[in-house]
């Protein structure tokens, strides 16, 4: 989304699960997280999931700062963490989000 203003707000597809908020009546009809993701693209189906619902809205007056651990990259666990999740979501949504929607 390199082509976009940031100074705007806009829908988006995915949103980054280090900071989400959602009204509590969508997330309950969303019966939250899929508990299939344990780590890693929980975020990215949540969100693909909520936008049947509502909307995904980035908002650039709002934000936080997270600070990148990856700790993927140094432990072959959680290497397997990240493939086996991003496996389940790409199988789920395919590789633009038009895959199946379970």
């Amino acid at each position: 989304m390199r082509d976009y203003d940031y100074e705007a707000g806009m829908d988006v597809e995915c949103l980054s699960g280090c900071f989400m908020f959602f009204r509590g009546a969508v997330l309950k009809r969303l019966r939250g997280f899929d508990e299939k993701f344990f780590l890693y693209f929980e975020d990215f189906d949540l969100s693909m999931r909520s936008r049947k619902l509502a909307r995904n809205v980035y908002v650039p007056s709002t934000f936080v700062v997270h600070e990148r651990q990856s700790a993927h990259r140094r432990s072959w666990w959680l290497k397997g963490v990240f493939v086996m999740s991003a496996m389940r979501y790409f199988l789920k949504w395919g590789a633009f989000g038009r895959g199946k929607t379970r």
